[in-house]
């Protein structure tokens, strides 16, 4: 289990920032990262911050993001709507297991309003 926690979040988001979401240098020819597991990360409120602003990056394509299991709180939920709202290419979301509470639910719930390319969101 990787222990990312947020400085570890900030750099693979520049990273994937700075390269526009391409892993050309994986070897594989036209290889753009869409999947993205961050579950059980040790993650707080100054990761997911990076994580908005690789989210809302318009040339990285991220479909599925899994943020489950990271403790995230109630006041984490401005920020995961953001990232709801924002990303263009977001299909999928996991950000169960966390205690966001009815308040941060409803929040994020609303961010789907703007977001119709979600198709599961647990």
């Amino acid at each position: 289990r990787l222990q990312a926690r947020d400085d570890g979040v900030r750099a693979l988001a520049e990273a994937l920032i700075s390269s526009g979401g391409d892993l050309h240098e994986s070897g594989l020819p036209n290889t753009r990262l869409r999947w993205l597991g961050l579950a059980r990360t040790g993650i707080e409120q100054e990761g997911l911050q990076h994580i908005v602003k690789l989210m809302t990056t318009r040339d990285i394509a991220i479909e599925t993001l899994q943020l489950q299991h990271n403790g995230l709180p109630a006041g984490a939920a401005p920020l995961l709507a953001r990232i709801v709202a924002g990303s263009q290419s977001l299909t999928d979301i996991d950000i169960s297991e966390n205690p966001l509470g009815p308040a941060g639910v409803a929040r994020i719930a609303l961010a789907l309003r703007t977001n119709t390319n979600i198709v599961s969101i647990r």
